[in-house]
């Protein structure tokens, strides 16, 4: 088995499910974050 494939596949079915840790943010919503104002 090769590891870096199965991740590799592993992550893609997570993105294509849309998982929310696999969205991208902006830095504008990081620094938000930072300084205390969740969404």
């Amino acid at each position: 088995m090769d590891v870096y494939e199965f991740n590799q596949r592993a992550w893609d079915q997570q993105v294509a499910s849309g998982n929310r840790w696999t969205l991208p943010v902006s830095s504008e919503l990081i620094a938000k974050a930072r300084s205390g104002d969740w969404e």
